[in-house]
């Protein structure tokens, strides 16, 4: 008989045993096989909930950041609201003088602010004459009265402005621009 038909004639138990085999073999591999890759998915899943818890704890302590800094940034700009209307309104009404600021809610002591007395910036070399005598006086030195320059007041007032740069404003007014009228 040819090989091909010696298949066909032999023992059936012994065929079906071999199958048998085969078969088993295959079932042991596919099962071996199906339990690595349940492993597999088992650790991967462990180690993505620990990713997961890690990233979602880390995400919420930014959170918790992310609201107290939102508090203070809250707190700071009611603050700036209120010390922007206190600026807006005038000096009168408010509670502080211009000279003080406040500076992190503590309140500073800050430079003065002054208004100077009536002073004359130069010497006065003159005493009080009558209007005949003040015409001698001046024609005895070689001026006339309309040449002199006498300062009626000067005031000097120094006030801080909102940068603390002290800051000077002079006020005077001349005799000789009442002498020319």
């Amino acid at each position: 008989m040819k090989p091909q038909e010696r298949v066909f004639f032999k023992d059936p138990v012994k065929l079906i045993q071999s199958r048998l085999e085969q078969i088993s073999q295959i079932a042991l591999f596919q099962r071996t096989q199906m339990e690595r890759v349940t492993a597999h998915f088992k650790h991967k899943s462990v180690e993505l909930e620990r990713h997961l818890k890690e990233v979602s704890e880390q995400a919420y302590r930014q959170l918790s950041e992310l609201k107290r800094e939102n508090a203070n940034f809250k707190k700071q700009l009611s603050e700036l609201k209120r010390e922007t209307a206190d600026l807006k309104k005038p000096l009168s009404q408010r509670r502080v003088s211009p000279g003080q600021f406040q500076i992190d809610g503590n309140q500073r002591m800050s430079l003065p602010v002054a208004v100077t007395s009536p002073v004359t910036p130069r010497p006065r070399t003159m005493s009080y004459m009558g209007s005949a005598e003040s015409q001698v006086w001046a024609r005895d030195r070689g001026h006339s009265l309309s040449s002199l320059t006498l300062p009626l007041f000067t005031a000097t007032v120094h006030f801080m402005d909102t940068v603390s740069v002290v800051k000077t404003l002079t006020f005077g007014c001349n005799m000789q621009s009442i002498f020319n009228h």
